[in-house]
């Protein structure tokens, strides 16, 4: 991934030149219960963690060039990129993909955290832009929740650029105004829990939900909750600002899209269930999948690759 002076913009700095990235350090992938290792013995895979502006990196190269586009993960709401690193990042660079994840404005190791509370969803598609902006290749992206929602406004930018999307239990095109009193009426404690968590410090969530409760928000029941408490600290809390206006306004009109488009959501998945995955889908005339058995934290479920497995079947498909 090449890297542009970040004072100037791809249209002011004349003919794109390949230039060196920023220095860069090694970065250990996050360890759940060190099942990530599992993945990551079985290839060699270049890892480094840098920081673009102000923004959090995590990358892995393939072994050898293979001329595919590079893909760029972004996180929904509560986590960072970390949650690419656990099984994605190393499982798409086996298969030949330069896979980066990016941490937005006040997540991870990205700036920002200071002003969290006040960070909207404008923001995250400004940092999404940046980190493409300095990409010699059009990425193909792939957002799982609020990250599929950023991808969507992503693409109604002028000039954005894109191969293809995929949206994994992405919130549906204007936002959660129809998902969230859903989630309310069907599930009113883990929606007043999830609510909570982001009313208290860091350090008292384990005061007001429980390892279990966690597995039922965010993940299948078949998750062992050896792997959830791997999981839990990549969680932190999200920007109030963003919640409300993926929630109460419908901000998010999209143009006409001319790129492939992939659908796919979690059969038990409380947040985005199946049936708004069928509608987002059906907005942008694709067919759904909807993975069996399976929760909203798809990239994290003990049955991680099944996702994977289907994401790169359609890349095949598609000839990416």
């Amino acid at each position: 991934m090449a890297i542009q002076d970040k004072d100037k913009s791809p249209e002011k700095s004349g003919p794109k030149k390949k230039t060196s990235s920023p220095a860069r350090k090694k970065s250990s992938p996050a360890d759940p219960g060190q099942k990530a290792n599992k993945v990551e013995e079985k290839i060699e895979t270049e890892t480094f963690c840098l920081e673009i502006g102000n923004l959090e990196i995590i990358e892995r190269k393939p072994s050898k060039a293979t001329g595919k586009p590079p893909i760029l993960f972004i996180h929904g709401a509560f986590i960072s990129a970390k949650c690419w690193e656990v099984y994605y990042l190393d499982y798409f660079a086996e298969k030949g993909y330069h896979a980066i994840a990016i941490s937005l404005s006040g997540h991870g190791a990205s700036k920002g955290g200071d002003k969290l509370y006040t960070l909207a969803i404008s923001d995250y598609v400004q940092d999404v832009a940046s980190i493409i902006a300095t990409m010699d290749q059009e990425p193909i992206l792939v957002g799982h929740s609020m990250g599929g929602l950023i991808i969507q406004d992503y693409l109604k930018l002028p000039g954005s650029r894109t191969k293809a999307a995929v949206l994994m239990a992405s919130s549906p095109p204007e936002g959660l105004s129809r998902t969230a009193p859903t989630m309310f009426f069907q599930h009113p404690v883990s929606c007043m829990k999830l609510n909570m968590i982001n009313m208290v410090p860091r350090s008292m969530w384990g005061d007001f939900i429980s390892e279990e409760e966690i597995r039922d928000i965010f993940f299948s029941k078949l998750t062992s909750l050896e792997s959830i408490k791997g999981f839990l600290p990549m969680f932190q809390h999200e920007s109030p600002m963003a919640i409300f206006e993926m929630t109460f306004f419908d901000l998010f009109t999209i143009r006409k899209i001319n790129i492939p488009i992939f659908v796919m959501g979690g059969e038990n998945d409380i947040i985005i269930p199946p049936g708004f995955v069928k509608y987002t889908a059906s907005f942008y005339n694709t067919k759904p999948v909807i993975l069996e058995n399976e929760g909203h934290a798809i990239m994290l479920s003990d049955d991680w690759k099944t996702g994977a497995d289907r994401i790169i079947r359609w890349l095949d498909e598609i000839g990416l």
